[in-house]
């Protein structure tokens, strides 16, 4: 709400609960590859292991998985295919990014 006051502890809980979020997932095939990159490599940076860190800035290939929330009831218990996998490929400075369609879900 605009106008009020709100206890500090609570901000900072809610700030420390948004960082536990998952990230927003964008339609990745709407970005150009340079962009998908910029922003998965920023998932890496953020999110990931110590290990793809390392990768990453050594311009090395990585596999990013996106998974996007929904139901497994989905499309009649068969599950949705709305997740993405992503090839970064920093190689040569090229700093590009392909996107798959994939499902992240076990067993769907």
């Amino acid at each position: 709400m605009l106008g009020t006051r709100r206890d500090g502890t609570a901000l900072i809980t809610e700030w420390d609960a948004d960082r536990l979020r998952a990230p927003y997932v964008p339609r990745l095939p709407l970005l150009s590859q340079r962009q998908t990159y910029a922003y998965c490599a920023g998932i890496v940076l953020q999110r990931g292991t110590a290990a793809a860190v390392n990768a990453l800035q050594q311009d090395r290939m990585i596999l990013v998985g996106l998974r996007r929330e929904t139901s497994t009831l989905a499309n009649q218990g068969l599950g949705v295919y709305d997740d993405h996998i992503v090839v970064l490929n920093g190689g040569d400075g090229l700093r590009t990014a392909r996107v798959f369609p994939a499902c992240t879900e076990p067993g769907a």
